[in-house]
Formats: structure tokens, sequence, C-alpha cells
């Protein structure tokens, strides 16, 4: 009874040192990233990775601060664990958005974009549902800058460029 009751002392005793050094590790982190020390920053969160703390807002705060270092590969798979963690969350696809925009991959962004609407739409949450009102559907956008384009064609002179001898002809 004695082995027992010792082991499970020191089980409790080593959670609990574990735990406080998370803590410590990730508040350190918030004030990296705050202070833009984002090596810093990611390297503090890598250590509460490392302490098997696998909670989707670690990886997005890394995610985040992978973005600020323009760190593409890195910070797109935070951010896809981000998902994996909790994919309800708008977070890890705007992430995700975010990287794919960065790196030019603009019809990736715009699905990635899409999929923030709709996690924006099916939250329960007031204040969350607000954000989705801050948006416009990549169709009604598309559509707006479709009117707008003929509307500066339709009264734009039409004119003809001979382009081998780069001449305007009338």
């Amino acid at each position: 009874m004695f082995v027992t009751t010792r082991a499970t002392i020191l089980t409790q005793i080593s959670l609990s040192f574990h735990g406080r050094m998370q803590q410590v590790f990730f508040t350190n982190g918030n004030a990296a990233l705050t202070a833009s020390d984002y090596d810093r920053a990611i390297n503090l969160y890598l250590v509460v990775i490392n302490l098997e703390y696998t909670s989707n807002v670690v990886f997005a705060l890394c995610s985040e601060a992978k973005l600020s270092k323009m760190i593409w590969e890195d910070a797109i798979l935070d951010a896809q664990k981000v998902i994996r963690l909790n994919p309800l969350s708008h977070i890890g696809y705007q992430l995700t958005h975010t990287v794919l925009h960065g790196t030019k991959c603009y019809d990736g962004a715009i699905h990635t974009f899409t999929i923030i609407l709709s996690k924006l739409t099916k939250t329960p949450k007031a204040q969350i549902q607000d954000l989705h009102q801050q948006y416009v559907c990549p169709f009604q956008a598309e559509d707006a800058i479709q009117k707008a384009v003929w509307n500066e064609l339709k009264y734009a002179l039409l004119c003809l460029l001979n382009t081998s001898m780069g001449l305007l002809c009338n």
C-alpha cells in the first residue's frame, strides 16, 4: 500500500510540475508574440507542444508567429493542426487563408475563405456571427467587380492598337 501511495504522490507532483511548466512557457510565448519577438515566441510555443500540450490555441498562436516571420510551410502545418483539433472553429481556416494568400495561391485562399464564411454562419455565438457581416461572399464580390468593369467599358472609347508596330490606329 505504501508503494502505491508513494507512486501516486510522485505522479501527481510530476503532473503538477509539468502543467506549471507548460503554463510558464505558454505565458512567456504570449508575451513574446505581443512584443513581436517572433523567434522567441515560436521557440516557447514549441516547448509547450513538446511538453505534450496539444491545444488548438497553442498551435494557432505558433502559426501566427510563423506567419509574421513568413515561414509559410510551418505556419500552414500548424494551421492544419488547429483545424484537426477544432474543426468547428474558423480560426484554423483563417490562418490557412492567410498562408495561401501570402504565398499567392489565390484559388486556394478563396476556397478557404468560403469555408470560413460557412463556419461563421453555423456558429451559435452572436459575436462570431457578427464577423460574418463584415465579409462579402466571393460570388457577390465577383458580381460587383463584373458590374463595375462593364460600366467602365460601356463609356470607354474603343481604340485599336497595332501590337506589331506599337501604334494606335483610328
